[in-house]
């Protein structure tokens, strides 16, 4: 239908909006979160920071997107056009860098991360100084003296199941709902 044109560098990810169908978002190693109108196929808005963005979620809250990045953070952008900052919150836990951002389907301030430390974590945007839950990916059968993590590369959230895949070639589940998780025995 279109090719649209503004990024400066490598696009790491693109989204349609949640409740516009005429609207996507993209974010890139530009450092730059840019806002689509794919009716006329033009950029209406860019947003920029300092950081290198692997990833990135529209939460269910209007106006609000989640960043991962190369420094270990997650950003949350405020994308109204009169919104007096470009990141309205920055997360910080991950020990590495965070590859993958996947939105709660239907709390609008709960997302999870993934990142190649080797862990998912569970955030409330509501309570920016820790994650709610960490849930450790765990060590694959034989793999007890690896020194480096299994990364993290890409996480999706259905409200009552994670989902993470990584490095060590096997997608891994956990139940979480209300204030409880169960992680997987190691395989």
């Amino acid at each position: 239908m279109a090719v649209l044109r503004g990024h400066t560098g490598k696009v790491s990810r693109a989204v349609f909006d949640r409740s516009d169908v005429t609207k996507a978002y993209s974010a890139g190693w530009d450092h730059s979160v840019r806002s689509w109108d794919l009716t006329i196929g033009a950029e209406t808005s860019s947003k920029t920071s300092d950081k290198v963005l692997l990833a990135m979620a529209q939460l269910t809250s209007p106006n609000l997107l989640a960043t991962g990045s190369t420094d270990r953070l997650i950003c949350l952008w405020d994308l109204r056009t009169d919104a007096t900052q470009n990141i309205s919150l920055t997360l910080a836990g991950h020990t590495a860098p965070v590859s993958s951002v996947a939105a709660h389907p239907t709390s609008p301030l709960l997302f999870a991360s993934g990142s190649y430390d080797s862990t998912v974590r569970i955030w409330d945007a509501r309570s920016a100084k820790q994650a709610l839950f960490t849930l450790p990916v765990p060590k694959k059968e034989g793999d007890e003296d690896r020194k480096e993590p299994e990364k993290v590369l890409a996480i999706d959230w259905d409200g009552a199941r994670l989902v993470a895949g990584g490095e060590g070639s096997r997608v891994i589940t956990w139940r979480v709902s209300g204030q409880e998780s169960s992680a997987p025995a190691a395989q």
